[in-house]
Parts: C-alpha cells; structure tokens; sequence
C-alpha cells in the first residue's frame, strides 16, 4: 500500500496538506518560546485583538501537552489530510478545509462570545477522519487480504481509532472528565459533521480514486473546482502568516 501512494506522490504532491503543516509549525513554534503570553493572545477573538488575529486558535495547539498536541494534529493532516488530498484534488481538499475551518471558527466565536480560548487546530483537521473511514471501508471490500500486510495501513488504522476513541477514552476514564468539559471535544465533532455533506456527495468519485489506487493508476481529479478553493485557502495561510508576526511581536 505504502508503495502504490508513494506512486501517486510522484504525480500528484498533496500542496495544501504540505502548506497546512508548514502554517501550523510557524504559528506554533513561537509558542515554545514566548509561553503563556503568547497562548493567551492565541486564544483571542475581536474585539479584543485585531481581527486578522482571527486565524490563530485554528493553526495553533493548545498549551497543555503543546509537543503532543502539535505532533498529533500535523500527523492528521500530513497523513489523513495528505492521502485525502491525493484521492480528491487539491482544490476539493481546500474548499473542504476551508469549511471546517469556518464552522470550527464560528462555534468557538459563538461558545465564547467574544472572550476567546484556543481551540487548536483539530478543528481544520479531525474531520479528515470521515474521509480515511470511508477509505478503509472500501479496501476492506475490494482488498482485505493486501490491507491487513500493509503495515502502513494498520498504523494509520490505530491513529485512526486512537483519535476517535482513544483520546475521548483517556479524557474521560483516566482523567475524570465528562466528555464536553474539553471543548476540544465538541469542536472535533463540528469538524466530523462538517465533512460529512462532502463525503456524500464526492462518494462515487472517492470510490473510483481509490480503485484507481488500487490498480496503480492516478486518480483523475482533473473535473474537481479549478484553482479558486486552493487560492483563498492560501490567502488564509498568509493571513494566519501575518497573524502571527504580529502576535509574537506584540509579546517579544
């Protein structure tokens, strides 16, 4: 399985997965260094900042545990996102980003009304779960025997079930919390429901990627949008840019 997506890579680079992860390590690294002042501000909505500042709890990772939340939501996007990109097309993945990234905005605006909370950036990305699901389910209809050597897949399949139902699990047997104390919680499931509405209506072109995956064959994603999604995903890569710029200069 490794080797038919590497084949893919070859074609097709997964730009805004890549684009995604660079965004979140720029807006994050800052936080190593510039501590609470710098996760408080990123938690921040209008009016109380400027409103460009608007981007950062989506690009950025909570303070408590920042290493692992960090790793764990770049390997989301790099792997689920990436692979998602891969079988749908870049401008497809970037209208889908952007969505979640627009109800994940809004419910936190709207919990917090106005007095702002980092929420990370699972909300732009858990949703890609729902894609991978789907993926799963189709190889184990067409190809079980070849998903279960693929040692790639087995590894994708436990960050899979441990994002869903692990870290839920933790939080509530382990920690001693009820399910939306974390509000992190709630904002990974908007994401879910978000894609979902894609995930049905690009089901037959999904199904017919992955058999083209499957054969070794590109998937032809040539008829899915134009460059517009792509381009208004990056002009809010560049606004979370100088989001950031200027929220680290205002704390250094």
């Amino acid at each position: 399985m490794l080797t038919l997506i590497f084949k893919q890579l070859k074609h097709r680079l997964p730009t805004a997965s890549i684009l995604l992860v660079l965004s979140c390590l720029f807006s994050t690294i800052p936080q190593f260094f510039l501590s609470g002042s710098y996760s408080t501000f990123t938690g921040l909505f209008p009016p109380h900042t400027p409103w460009f500042w608007i981007t950062l709890p989506s690009f950025t990772h909570s303070p408590g545990f920042l290493p692992v939340h960090m790793t764990g939501n770049l390997l989301v996007i790099l792997f689920f996102g990436g692979l998602m990109e891969i079988l749908i097309g870049t401008a497809r993945f970037s209208l889908m980003t952007l969505a979640t990234f627009t109800t994940t905005t809004l419910v936190s605006l709207l919990h917090y009304a106005g007095s702002g909370s980092i929420h990370g950036a699972s909300g732009i990305c858990f949703g890609y779960h729902m894609f991978f699901l789907f993926f799963f389910i189709i190889l184990m209809e067409e190809d079980r025997k070849r998903l279960l050597r693929s040692g790639t897949m087995l590894v994708l399949s436990g960050l899979f079930l441990f994002d869903l139902f692990g870290i839920p699990t933790v939080e509530v047997k382990v920690m001693g919390q009820r399910f939306f104390d974390n509000f992190g919680q709630t904002i990974h499931l908007v994401s879910y429901c978000t894609v979902l509405p894609f995930l049905l209506v690009w089901r037959r072109d999904l199904e017919e990627a992955v058999h083209a995956l499957l054969r070794g064959e590109q998937a032809d994603t040539r008829h899915t949008g134009g460059p517009v999604p792509f381009l208004m995903l990056a002009m809010l890569l560049v606004l979370n840019l100088g989001a950031t710029i200027s929220a680290a200069a205002g704390v250094m």
